[in-house]
């Protein structure tokens, strides 16, 4: 079995940490997790300079690209619904049911209700 192409968050932070406390080498986690220097040493800059930012926010953590992605989203989101909601109050607007009557067809009250009673059928 080889090593896994990509690594999880979940694997990848107890590697670095082990280094920052000084439990072995950069080569040394590296040999028994089967994992490169180069790899290793990219992971713990990450990790440094990630949490660089987050001091420098003045917050535990900084916001991710998802997080700014999908504040961008719904921002847009909002506002497709604003105009889509004063489009609707518009008295102005064209009737999406242009040339339909909204209203339900009148039926002669005076006029009696057939029911057929289920017999054979009649050819005409």
């Amino acid at each position: 079995m080889g090593r896994p192409l990509k690594w999880s968050v979940e694997r990848k932070l107890p590697l670095v940490l082990s280094i920052l406390r000084g439990e072995g080498s950069v080569a040394e986690i590296g040999r028994r997790h089967q994992v490169s220097d180069a790899t290793l040493a990219k992971w713990q800059d990450a990790f440094l300079s990630g949490g660089a930012a987050a001091l420098a926010n003045g917050s535990r953590r900084g916001q991710s690209s998802r997080e700014t992605d999908l504040e961008t989203e719904l921002e847009e989101v909002k506002a497709r619904c604003s105009s889509a909601r004063s489009w609707a109050a518009s008295p102005a607007r064209p009737s999406a049911c242009a040339g339909r009557s909204s209203s339900p067809p009148l039926v002669d009250a005076a006029a009696p209700a057939v029911i057929a009673e289920p017999g054979p059928a009649v050819p005409l």
